[in-house]
């Protein structure tokens, strides 16, 4: 990795003082230990199989010291105790865009990318840089809020290796993690996606999902941010004075993604991606997919735990 900070791109140096070059887990130590993780590997894609324990990022003592540590903190002790609802938001965001700008960053210096930052960089670098060494309180209004972010329940499997599930595109900057009793999904988009999807995944925010289910919702995520990278929600439109004028289009007018179209293809890649089974595996017929959210009634449809493709 490069010689600079992952969060404020400070030069590190190797003496006492506020740029002392640390190192800081891209997933928390604690979680590695609590799911069993410890020689465990996530795949990197074209950089190949990376244990949890050596996704390392280089981080000055500052940023670690007086903006992650506390927010690592108040996180670790709520989901130690399987409870978010202690948890404000403004803890729960900067936890989250540090796994996200930590996944890019490493992946960029892993390619040796020489690339400008992309605007989801710096939006979580200017957001987190404007978060560092200051109380966290209504931080929404004081700073560009960088983030889609969901959180969902979850339920939990018997082995707590099955209980952890790590998904990250550094591409389209966004991420899906599963954590025991809880799971989110996020992107740096300066909240793109929940503007236009909240309609998707908000009503499940009060239901206990299944991983299957979950694995789902990660798929629609996934495919809105698929979207919104290759501005397929943007509709650009000339002004008689020569100026172009851009209209974020509802994600209503896209949903329900069908297998037919090219955003159903995007969106069975995803869950197949997901759930390790095969696309075909999840159609049920000729312009049919398959879903484990919920039926015409609006309830969710039963989906245990140990069930599945896992």
């Amino acid at each position: 990795m490069g010689q600079r900070c992952f969060i404020c791109r400070a030069r590190l140096v190797a003496v006492e003082g506020p740029r002392k070059r640390t190192l800081e887990h891209l997933i928390p130590q604690w979680i590695i230990r609590r799911h069993g993780l410890t020689d465990a590997t996530v795949n990197m894609g074209a950089l190949g199989p990376l244990r949890y324990m050596d996704y390392l990022l280089p981080c000055c003592a500052q940023c670690n010291s007086h903006l992650l540590a506390p927010i690592e903190r108040a996180v670790s002790r709520s989901l130690k105790q399987n409870e978010l609802a202690g948890l404000a938001e403004e803890r729960l965001a900067p936890w989250v865009a540090k796994i996200i700008l930590g996944a890019q960053a490493y992946d960029r210096a892993e390619r040796l990318d020489r690339s400008p930052s992309t605007q989801g960089e710096r939006l979580i670098r200017r957001y987190l840089a404007g978060l560092r060494g200051q109380v966290i309180v209504e931080h929404f209004n004081q700073f560009e809020y960088p983030m889609s972010l969901f959180w969902f329940r979850t339920l939990q499997r018997a082995d707590p290796r099955r209980n952890f599930d790590f998904q990250v595109s550094p591409y389209l900057q966004a991420l899906y993690l599963r954590l025991g009793h809880w799971s989110f999904l996020a992107r740096a988009d300066a909240g793109y996606v929940r503007r236009n999807g909240a309609h998707v995944f908000l009503p499940f925010q009060q239901a206990e999902l299944a991983p299957l289910q979950m694995e789902e919702l990660a798929a629609h995520f996934f495919t809105m941010a698929e979207l919104a990278k290759h501005d397929h929600l943007v509709r650009r439109e000339r002004l008689p004075s020569g100026r172009i004028r851009y209209t974020h289009l509802e994600m209503r007018r896209r949903e329900p993604f069908y297998p037919s179209s090219d955003d159903g293809r995007e969106f069975l890649g995803w869950f197949s991606h997901f759930t390790g089974a095969e696309p075909s595996d999840l159609l049920m017929g000729p312009g049919r997919r398959r879903t484990f959210l919920p039926d015409d009634s609006g309830q969710l449809l039963h989906c245990p735990a140990e069930e599945g493709w896992h």
